[in-house]
């Protein structure tokens, strides 16, 4: 079984103030960039309005090259494979509970600090 290395802000020893990097267990999930085809669209055009032009100048070409995969690039997430390794979670939280309890609140903490700027800037502050 292939381990990930994981470390977070949260996770640090105490005494020393040094982060802790825990080896977790991985498992496979398909990329859910590119859905699993190792390519996706590319991030600098817009696919909507490069689809419309295409339709409003009737251009056949164009169109059958966007089919055919033409402006496609290799996926930036799993760079092709496919597939991702992605910790496993709930071996995370049974063997580490103090650990996940840590980053949990340090997530809810960092969220609800976001959401709280979020709403001062749209009441002008």
């Amino acid at each position: 079984m292939k381990k990930i290395k994981f470390t977070h802000d949260a996770l640090y020893n105490e005494e020393t103030q040094e982060q802790i990097t825990l080896y977790l267990p991985s498992t496979r999930i398909v990329c859910p960039t590119c859905n699993g085809y190792g390519h996706h669209f590319r991030r600098d055009l817009d696919e909507n309005d490069l689809i419309r032009e295409m339709r409003q100048e009737r251009d056949e070409e164009g169109f059958q090259m966007y089919q055919s995969g033409y402006f496609n690039e290799s996926c930036c997430q799993c760079k092709g494979q496919k597939v991702l390794d992605e910790i496993d979670w709930d071996y995370f939280h049974s063997q580490y509970p103090e650990e996940a309890k840590a980053v949990s609140d340090w997530n809810r903490e960092l969220r609800e600090s976001e959401e709280e700027r979020e709403w001062e800037r749209r009441m002008g502050a």
